[in-house]
């Protein structure tokens, strides 16, 4: 998400919001709102000019896994889960 946004940003002047993430580029992040494994579902939580920050939530068998439940990541790489060893799994 981060990669992508920062391309969508440099067409468009701005973050892309949630509704724009499964559209194809140049006019979204073409990013299903579903992880390739169905294990996460994907958020753009809030998104302006100068910032964004995307979350992804657990779904499915993965959601037993409380201790990784939720992961959010901003504009500037500060991430932020329950557990800072959940980005490492």
């Amino acid at each position: 998400i981060a990669a992508a946004q920062e391309k969508f940003y440099l067409q468009n002047n701005r973050y892309a919001i949630d509704d724009e993430l499964a559209m194809a580029p140049p006019a979204g992040l073409g990013i299903l709102a579903t992880t390739e494994n169905g294990w996460y579902t994907l958020e753009i939580t809030a998104a302006d000019t100068e910032t964004f920050t995307a979350e992804a939530t657990a779904v499915g068998g993965q959601a037993n896994d409380s201790h990784c439940a939720t992961f959010t990541l901003n504009a500037v790489g500060e991430k932020d889960a329950a557990n800072d060893d959940c980005w490492n799994r």
